[in-house]
């Protein structure tokens, strides 16, 4: 009888693989994901409103450029009027209250259930700002914020950088849309970069690409 063993542990990462471009157990799986990516260059102003949806999928990707003209918070605007298809409008991510300064927006569309991974990048870490995504509906109106839990994903990020998530379903239209609410400065001019890809709709892994 012979033994055949594996002189190192954990056994599954020290065995020989054929396949030389395989993940290492220690690495990102994300490393396997290939984006194509499409450079948008800069926002047409004005970016007000989410526009036409930019085609994706799965392993499609597209950047954008801008500036936020304007920053902060105005708690007694009036609430955004229904949508003309008559749903009920989910922006602003607040129940009261809107931005006092610009809003950027990016939209997006795919016939496929999918990822969508989102990362922002602000020349200014100290203000505070959101990246809300929305459901938008055949008017191209954000009807529908997506949540984690009771929590609009994307709100009250600071640091000048922030990267996440959401899974849509299949043949949905999403805008996305950024604006800071700190502090209170319409005079200020925040340049800022975006980028949104589209991955495998896995629930057990984040497939992410990572953005430099």
């Amino acid at each position: 009888m012979s033994l055949i063993g594996c002189g190192d542990w954990p056994r599954h990462a020290n065995l020989p693989s054929e396949k030389s471009n395989a993940i290492p157990t220690e690495g990102n799986p994300a490393e396997a994901i290939e984006i194509d990516w499409t450079e948008l260059g800069e926002e047409s102003e004005p970016n007000d409103a989410p526009g036409e949806p930019v085609a994706l999928a799965i392993g499609d990707g597209v950047s954008m450029s801008g500036t936020l003209s304007g920053i902060g918070w105005d708690p007694s605007a009036p609430k955004t009027p229904p949508s003309d298809c008559g749903e009920s409008v989910a922006f602003p991510p607040s129940l009261s209250g809107n931005y006092l300064g610009d809003v950027d927006w990016l939209a997006v569309g795919t016939d496929e259930a999918a990822t969508l991974c989102a990362t922002v990048q602000l020349e200014d870490n100290d203000a505070s700002f959101d990246l809300t995504m929305y459901v938008l509906d055949e008017c191209g109106e954000p009807v529908e914020i997506f949540i984690d839990g009771e929590r609009p994903i994307g709100v009250e990020r600071t640091g000048g950088r922030w990267s996440g998530s959401v899974v849509v379903p299949k043949n949905t239209r999403v805008g996305l849309a950024l604006g800071s609410y700190w502090p209170d400065d319409l005079q200020a001019e925040i340049p800022w970069d975006l980028s949104v890809s589209l991955v495998p709709p896995l629930t057990d892994i984040l497939l992410c690409p990572e953005i430099p």
